[in-house]
């Protein structure tokens, strides 16, 4: 069991204007598109399955009908080839339909801080945000 302390030390937790402890959930980010949440892990797991897919990275861009849309932005392997609407099937065929990307984004390479994909980064690149408890 943590401690009020510990819930908002970890992001868990918030203490709200009454005093009452609202649990937010785990510390990560997470797309929210219409009701419905969506880790990016998954997608992104799913994703890098394709075999034309060598990195992968998904983010929530803002929607004004279902709050945020779910955009993959991947690289492809060397001399592998695949469209958008290829990696979208990909997705759809593994995973539940509205977690698959609505928009798929090519790069070269994913912009990085140290081992860890730069989210901020792609987000500012490919206009996400609206991310749910981030201010965002």
């Amino acid at each position: 069991m943590f401690s009020a302390a510990d819930l908002m030390r970890r992001g868990l937790g918030r203490v709200e204007v009454d005093g009452s402890l609202t649990f937010i959930g785990p510390k990560t980010r997470l797309i929210k598109s219409a009701a419905e949440n969506i880790y990016p892990t998954e997608v992104e797991g799913c994703l890098r399955q394709h075999p034309a897919v060598a990195d992968a990275a998904v983010i929530g861009v803002p929607d004004r009908t279902w709050g945020q849309n779910v955009t993959a932005v991947v690289v492809l392997r060397d001399g592998a080839s695949a469209g958008a609407a290829e990696i979208i099937d990909h997705c759809r065929e593994r995973i539940a339909s509205y977690k698959k990307p609505k928009q798929v984004e090519f790069t070269d390479v994913l912009p990085r801080n140290g081992f860890a994909i730069d989210y901020d980064a792609l987000d500012a690149k490919y206009g996400g945000g609206g991310y749910p408890g981030a201010g965002r």
